[in-house]
This record gives C-alpha cells, structure tokens and sequence, in this order.
C-alpha cells in the first residue's frame, strides 16, 4: 500500500492530488452553487470575498517563503484582496445605505486591482525575461496597438460618454484603461515567450478571467440591461475563478521557478504568434470599414494614429529581420571560411587567397613562397595527453605563428595538424628565416617538418601546392623536426 504524502503546500494534499488542483476544486464548488441558492448580495460578496481573501492569503505565503519573486507575489495578492474589498463596501452601499449613487467607494477597491497586478505582473516579467529584444517588443507593440484601438472604439469611448459627471466619466474610463494595462503585459508575456510555466500559465489564466469579466459588465452597462442576483452570481463566477486561479498558482510547485531567467529566442516566431500579429495589423482597415459601412467614420484620427504605428512598427519588424538575415549570413559566409577549432583560414579561403596572390605577384614581378608545415608526432601527443590538450596545442600553435607573421601573409589550417604558409613577396631563403622564427616560438617544445615550394610564375596554385607537399613529406622522411626545399624551387 502506497502511503500519500501529507504535504499541503506545493506538494500531494489528498489521495495523490496536488495541493493547487484540490484549491481549484474547493473553490468550484461554491462558485458553482452561487447563481442557484445564494439569492442575497451579501451570500454572493461572501462567497467572492472568502476565495479572494484565502487566494491573497496565499500569495502572502509564497511572499514569506522567499521561492519566486517574492515582492510580486504580495503586490498580486494586495490587489485580488482590495478588489474583493470592494464587493463588501458595494453591499454596504446597496443593501445598508440605500445608495445607487456612482461612483462608490467601492470603485476605488475594484480599480486597485490594476496598478497593484500590473507592478507585480511587471517584476515577474523581468525576473524570468532580462533584456528582451527588440524583436519580441516590436511584436508586442503591434499587439497592443491593434487591441488599444478596439478598447477605444468600443470600451473607452462610449463609456466615456455614457456617464452625467466628470467624475464618473473618469471611473467609467478608468476600467477599460486598466484592462488595456493588463491586456499589454497579457501581451508582452506572450511574446516574450517562457508562458508554458504552469504558474504563468495560472496567472495567465487569471489575468484572461478578469477581462472576460470586466468585458461582460461593460457590454451590459453600455446596452443598458439589468441583471437579477442569479445573473450577478453568473458574471461573478467569472471572477471568482480569478481569484481562485491566483492561489493555484500561489500553490503550484512551479512558482519557484519565476526567480530563472528565460533567455529570448530571437528570430523565431510561432504560427499562433503570426497569426494575432497579422490579425493586429488589420484591425485598423478593419474599424474604418466597420463604420464606414455605418455611415459614419467617427474615429477617424484614432485609426489614422494607429494605423500609422502599425505600419512603422511593421516596416520596423521588416528591417530588423533583414538585418538579422544579413548578419546571419555574413556568419555563415565567415564559417564557410574558418576553421572552427583555430580561427585559422581553412582550406577554401586558402584557394580563394592563393589565387588572388599568385596573380598579384605575376602583377607585380614578386617571388611568393609556399610552405606546408605539419606537427612532428602529433598522434603520440594525443594518444598521450587527450585529445582536448591536442586541441589546445593546435589553437596554442595558430596563435604563436600568427604573432611571428606579417599582415600581408596568410597561414590556413587545411587538415588535422597540417598547415600552409602563404608568403607573397618572399624567396625561399627567407621563408626559411621566416621558418626558423616559427619553430623558435612553437609551444610545449614540439617540432615541425615543412616543406617550401617557390613559384617561377607560371605553375598553378595546385600543383604550387603539391609541390610544397611532396617537399613536407620528404623532410618527415628525413627524420621530422627539418625544412627541405620542392625540387624546382631556387635560392
């Protein structure tokens, strides 16, 4: 019989059951009850505030214990708890002052739920993404630009509008501005990438259960419909399942997790992810055509405004990409062309050189020396000391011939230990000089064969090769450790 751990936080609460999937079914259960047996306001403020309070409860756990972001998990849960807060003063105002004056105190309760959620949203999102790049906010810009023109068009400005005082005009659009705050940084997670996080994912969760909820009220307050207390503990439903969401994530394993940084993958976009940016690029033409075919454009300027954003941030994108693209490939060029172990010039951009210095030196009626060097018993050093010290051998090797070298000469790596010398305007007796200064600065006292072949101006640079290779192997031939002269090579 397997035994089941007692744990209650973070761990296995009951028969195997995570701690954080047990507080989401407690939490259901009453939130589903709500719009059948509880007819008073009070049951349902009750109902919203006990889940809110115990799900701010928790983030202040996951604060004391230092795992995550600590700070951010006490801002979180300071603005579920004021936002809860502000039902009870609502149901004071209704059911005990006989008020239906607005605004209410209670508004200031339900608006601290956005800068309190949005600084606590905002320290997670810098924790696990340090420097994101211009890439990922060009993305969210074009997000939140496309959804800040909806939310003006349909939320801002008739609620602007709807409302007799000043003071309220400014609660009424206090709300959708709030909900555009957490829509922004909803977008800015998203883009930035690392949300598979279950305790991203939960707070995600929340975050989307708040403006379904806040949409709802709008849409009903602007079409003018009321609501019985079955219908308010429906729409309510909505935000107890945000509040419920918090302390899930509050409880998950992962939220220890939030204090890992998460490094940005430039370049790379999904299709989901091309899918909202396409969509947001089109809201602009979309709202003209909308109320064009209303009869009357009277969002003008705003959609002009935006619509001229969208368009810098798409040519922005556009830019950044091709700027990527060419550094890409100017690496992919120089890769091509390197050695990956040296740095050294490889065989092709050897090919590439000699023949540009082979022509030169006809040009200029200049002597040009070829060397083929190769390490004297490289395999015994390997076979002795591993192969990552004979790598760093032959790094060490690269670096100290190229300190004995002028600009104008070349020295590629072309296989395992063998190396070639490109000496322009040199004869063979001062290739040797130049030789002798090499084997003086070789590293851990190992030696070298090589081989000098001098071109006479009409030979290609392949068989200029091959004749200084055929003189390598004859120096190794010799006893290694020696310089020996191609056959047709002057003094």
């Amino acid at each position: 019989m397997t035994a089941v751990s007692n744990r209650t936080l973070g761990g296995r609460a009951l028969f195997g059951i995570p701690a954080w999937q047990c507080y989401l079914i407690a939490c259901a259960v009453p939130a589903a009850l709500a719009p059948f047996f509880l007819s008073s306001q009070w049951a349902h403020t009750a109902v919203n505030v006990a889940i809110a309070y115990t799900s701010a409860a928790l983030a202040c756990w996951r604060y004391r214990t230092g795992r995550g972001v600590p700070r951010a998990w006490l801002w979180i849960g300071a603005g579920i708890a004021l936002n809860a807060s502000g039902g009870i003063s609502e149901s004071i105002s209704v059911t005990v002052l006989n008020s239906d004056a607005y605004p209410t105190a209670a508004d200031v309760f339900y608006l601290a739920i956005y800068p309190c959620v949005s600084i606590g949203l905002l320290m997670i999102v810098r924790r696990r993404h340090p420097g994101t790049g211009k890439l990922k906010l060009i993305d969210a810009g074009t997000l939140i630009v496309g959804i800040g023109l909806l939310c003006w068009v349909y939320l801002i400005e008739p609620n602007a509008g709807a409302a007799d005082s000043l003071l309220a005009r400014i609660v009424n659009i206090a709300y959708p501005v709030g909900d555009l705050m957490l829509l922004a940084i909803l977008v800015r997670v998203l883009t930035a990438g690392g949300w598979r996080t279950p305790t991203v994912r939960l707070v995600l969760g929340m975050l989307v259960a708040f403006l379904l909820g806040d949409i709802t009220w709008s849409i009903i307050n602007q079409l003018g419909w009321s609501t019985n207390n079955a219908g308010d503990a429906t729409i309510n439903t909505v935000f107890i399942a945000a509040y419920a969401l918090l302390g899930a994530a509050a409880l998950h394993p992962s939220a220890r997790e939030l204090d890992s940084s998460i490094p940005s993958e430039q370049g790379r976009i999904s299709r989901p992810m091309l899918a909202m940016l396409s969509l947001a690029s089109l809201v602009a033409p979309g709202v003209l055509i909308g109320e064009a075919i209303s009869g009357q454009v009277k969002d003008g300027v705003v959609i002009g405004i935006c619509s001229a954003q969208l368009t810098g941030l798409v040519l922005a994108r556009m830019g950044f990409l091709v700027s990527q693209l060419q550094s890409q490939s100017a690496k992919l060029r120089d890769l091509t062309l390197e050695d990956p172990l040296t740095g050294l010039p490889n065989r092709r951009a050897l090919q590439a050189h000699l023949a540009n210095s082979l022509e030169l030196a006809r040009r200029n009626s200049q002597p040009l020396s070829l060397v083929m060097l190769d390490l004297d018993h490289f395999k015994r050093f390997n076979d002795e000391f591993g192969h990552v010290a004979g790598d760093h051998l032959l790094k060490s090797v690269s670096a100290a011939w190229t300190g004995q070298l002028r600009s104008i000469d070349l020295l590629a790596r072309v296989g395992g230990e063998e190396f070639v010398l490109v000496l322009p305007n040199t004869c063979v007796r001062d290739a040797e000089v130049v030789l002798t200064r090499l084997q003086g600065v070789t590293p851990l006292g190992q030696t070298f064969s090589a081989g000098i072949a001098a071109w006479d101006g009409v030979a290609l640079h392949e068989e200029l090769i091959e004749a200084a290779d055929e003189a390598m192997y004859r120096a190794k031939r010799h006893g290694r450790n020696r310089v020996e002269r191609a056959a047709s090579s002057a003094i």
